[in-house]
């Protein structure tokens, strides 16, 4: 094998797991915000579908907290087209700026204030830019907090597979693994709550700054001047 493809190789093992790792924090967060507070914050599918019901029911308090959750959400999306507006993936620095900002704010929040179901806001905007963040995969678009779209590609793969087109194989592995870890990060919750209690936001905090020291290391072996237009998509 030529040396160039050892590095393409390389780059995807790394690539690759700095995206399950955000898979992972994202089941964490997710997990967390149902288990105390009754809302999912990765997805609003669920949060549109309890605003209709809330409204129907004049209960205009769960209301405006289920709205400010879309928000938050959509603000976090919207900062993320600020920062990845051109649409191109390298190995951009502000990448990893913006998961060790969030993870230091997240962190400085819960450990200086005390939100109760509020927090959810400032998590559903992390979580929201998290998903926003222009990160391509061997050609493909991928988000890192939303599955549905995932487990869809999958069954969509399997069914190309069975058909006898088995050039993207790879799909059907992929997006199943990052459904697995997702799962998984719920389960590390339930075994980090039930140790740290309420302080598994910390944990979530550092597991945000980690995943950005992560990337930095990822970047400062793959961003060669010499090698950096490889690497782009």
């Amino acid at each position: 094998m030529s040396r160039k493809k050892v590095a393409i190789k390389e780059h995807r093992v790394w690539l690759t797991l700095w995206i399950y790792l955000l898979s992972l924090v994202s089941g964490y967060i997710n997990v967390a915000t149902i288990v105390s507070f009754a809302t999912p914050v990765t997805h609003v599918t669920g949060t549109i579908t309890k605003t209709s019901i809330q409204a129907f029911h004049g209960n205009w308090r769960g209301f405006f907290f289920s709205m400010m959750v879309l928000a938050s959400f959509f603000i976090g999306s919207a900062v993320s087209g600020m920062f990845f507006s051109d649409k191109r993936f390298g190995l951009k620095h502000r990448y990893g700026v913006l998961l060790m900002c969030y993870g230091a704010i997240l962190f400085s929040v819960s450990t200086f204030f005390d939100l109760g179901r509020y927090i959810t806001w400032l998590l559903a905007f992390i979580v929201g830019s998290q998903n926003g963040m222009f990160i391509f995969y061997r050609g493909t678009l991928v988000r890192t907090s939303h599955f549905t779209g995932y487990l869809t590609d999958a069954g969509f793969t399997l069914g190309m597979l069975l058909k006898g087109e088995t050039h993207e194989y790879w799909k059907l592995i992929f997006y199943s693994i990052n459904i697995i870890i997702f799962s998984l990060g719920g389960a590390f919750y339930l075994v980090t709550a039930n140790m740290m209690g309420n302080r598994y936001l910390q944990c979530a905090a550092v597991m945000y700054m980690l995943i950005g020291l992560y990337y930095f290391i990822f970047r400062n072996i793959f961003f060669q001047p010499a090698h950096k237009e490889k690497f782009k998509a």
